[in-house]
């Protein structure tokens, strides 16, 4: 087995997050199973991309994506 690297956070605003009940279901069935159960290979928690500050404005292009890949999905 290889090693992880984690960094656990618990997100300030999920109830207003307005996404699609496919990504609501993911991010259940990540936060249900914090220990790693469903034995995914590649497990991504609340990841967060923001651009700095342009125009007096961030950017966020990514807001608290959960993502779990088990082995042998494709992922891309």
């Amino acid at each position: 087995m290889g090693s992880s690297i984690g960094c656990i956070c618990t997100p300030k605003d999920l109830i207003s997050l307005n996404e699609d009940d496919d990504v609501a279901t993911e991010r259940k069935i990540i936060y249900s199973d914090r220990d790693n159960i469903n034995c995914d290979i590649l497990r991504v928690i609340d990841l967060v991309k923001v651009y700095g500050w342009r125009f007096g404005k961030k950017f966020i292009a990514v807001k608290q994506t959960c993502i779990g890949v088990k082995q042998g999905e494709c992922f891309g």
